[in-house]
């Protein structure tokens, strides 16, 4: 009978140490007037809770590849969304395992992809360790709407570069044929 890798014990046991506590939502956000305020799981608790037992366990986690998908953006809003493949390796023994993350960050700043990052972190550990929560809503159970839907930014630099040709329309005509094309995006 072939020896169980090392990996597997480690990661029981990470699991094991994480389904005492778990990780509630403690974090919170939302305006001075407390009008939006929602709870959340930020990555700073998931990597406090992680650390000591990733360390006592002699478990590293890397990240392997990232595959990012083409940027969207709705008004100044720029959408991220990312696949992370990752690996958790037992130091005792070499062994390891492969498993993904996907996550979605959006910002009006340079901060979306940083967000993706964080989320796909999160829900991969989540999902690995079978994590334990505390007032999780079922995410079926919320219905999201998008004010504007998102756009590719190739979509976007093709309707912006239709701006010289408005301003050098000379007709009504050539005005309307711009138009045309312009639905069409």
């Amino acid at each position: 009978m072939s020896e169980v890798k090392k990996i597997y014990e480690a990661l029981v046991a990470i699991a094991d140490g994480l389904r005492k506590e778990g990780i509630s939502k403690s974090s919170s956000s939302g305006n001075d007037k407390g009008k939006f305020t929602f709870k959340y799981r930020g990555i700073d608790a998931v990597y406090g809770a992680l650390s000591p037992l990733l360390a006592e366990n002699k478990v590293i986690i890397r990240p392997v590849t990232i595959t990012r998908e083409q940027d969207s953006m709705s008004g100044s809003m720029r959408l991220v969304r990312i696949r992370v493949q990752y690996e958790a390796i037992c130091a005792v023994d070499g062994s390891s395992i492969t498993f993904e993350g996907i996550g979605e960050g959006c910002d009006s700043s340079d901060k979306a992809a940083g967000k993706s990052l964080s989320y796909a972190y999160k829900t991969a550990m989540f999902q690995l360790f079978c994590i334990p929560v505390e007032g999780q809503d079922d995410s079926d159970s919320i219905v999201h709407t998008i004010e504007k839907p998102f756009v590719s930014e190739a979509i976007i630099r093709k309707a912006e570069s239709y701006e010289a040709e408005i301003a050098n329309c000379f007709s009504m005509e050539e005005l309307r044929s711009i138009g045309k094309d312009i639905k069409k995006l």
